[in-house]
């Protein structure tokens, strides 16, 4: 996903991210700053976990399927520091996949 406002309504920063059913990770591309969040253990995402050493392997694969989903999406920056147009908003290529096929074990 996408948040465009920066800081916006909900004083929230500009990020992009990607969750599983298990966990979320968050980057705020302006500050070069990243957010991990086990979603089971911490539901209301209060500890970051990011820099937990506990958590490297997987951080590396969610940046891995992060970096895919954006090249698939052809998610290149262009709207990084702007909102796009109007009218951009379409159908999601291959938009129905399982959260298995692109992230094996994601899952569980």
């Amino acid at each position: 996903y996408r948040y465009y406002h920066d800081p916006g309504d909900h004083d929230t920063r500009a990020h992009f991210g990607i969750r599983t059913l298990t966990h979320k990770l968050i980057c705020y591309w302006k500050k070069d700053q990243w957010e991990l969040f086990d979603l089971v253990k911490d539901p209301n995402e209060l500890r970051n976990i990011y820099n937990d050493s506990a958590q490297q392997k997987l951080v590396a694969k969610l940046k891995k399927e992060l970096a895919r989903l954006k090249n698939e999406l052809k998610d290149n920056d262009e709207f990084a520091t702007a909102p796009p147009p109007a009218g951009v908003d379409g159908r999601i290529p291959g938009g129905k996949q399982q959260l298995d096929q692109v992230l094996p074990g994601a899952a569980r």
